[in-house]
């Protein structure tokens, strides 16, 4: 299995059988200009480079940084399927499938489990907009791993049922999720393999590499460094 990273929570996994995405959205402010390729004259025509064509994609809300139709209309294919909380637009209907947590999904070499991701009265974050029922999460079981992709949300209850995680992708920026100490706090709950922090916004993730709970291990990819799990 191989991961990669785009700003700020965008996640690309490749297995021998499927290319995943989770929150595809180009913003170009996150980026250098050596880091992207413009497709054509559209507005917003733009990817990163070192982005693939998904089979499936995964949107865990519907805030401009986590999903963007244009960055969807340059992954998707033919035959590709997108989970959402919503529709996104109505060209895609067909190949959407509306989640809410609890659901429990299956394809050949995958099952899927929608789990809740939400602002907390005392959470860590400042900004209280992802509202439980409105965004989700994702863990997936597929190529021998378990994948946890939290989405925006601090630190919740329903963390406490979430175990056997191989990589969990957490966001760190505060603000509109948790921050740093409420991550490692998240961390000590679900005992991952390893960690993938995201959506950083003014955090440094490199602070959180020595804060590590015992047997877990943080890794920082930089953008488009495809990395083995």
């Amino acid at each position: 299995m191989y991961i990669k990273w785009f700003p700020r929570s965008w996640i690309q996994i490749r297995t021998d059988d499927y290319t995943l995405c989770f929150d595809p959205s180009f913003l170009i402010t996150n980026y250098k200009k050596v880091q992207y390729v413009k497709l054509s004259e559209q507005e917003d025509d733009y990817l990163p480079i070192g982005v693939n064509e998904c089979d499936f994609i995964f949107i865990t809300h519907m805030h401009r940084d986590h999903y963007k139709i244009e960055t969807i209309n340059r992954i998707v294919k033919t035959e590709t399927v997108i989970f959402s909380v919503n529709e996104i637009l109505e060209k895609y209907n067909e190949r959407t499938v509306i989640v809410n947590a609890g659901d429990i999904l299956t394809y050949p070499g995958m099952s899927i489990e929608v789990v809740n991701a939400y602002n907390t009265e005392d959470g860590a974050s400042t900004k209280k907009v992802h509202i439980k029922g409105k965004s989700v999460g994702y863990i997936l079981s597929i190529d021998n791993k378990r994948i946890y992709v939290s989405g925006d949300t601090d630190l919740i209850p329903e963390m406490r049922n979430i175990e056997n995680i191989d990589v969990a992708f957490l966001p760190i920026g505060g603000t509109f999720t948790m921050d740093t100490q409420e991550v490692i706090e998240c961390l000590q709950l679900i005992k991952p393999k390893y960690f993938v922090p995201v959506h950083h916004l003014r955090a440094n993730p490199e602070l959180l590499i020595n804060l590590m709970p015992k047997n877990v291990n943080c890794i920082i990819p930089k953008i488009n460094e495809e990395i083995l799990i």
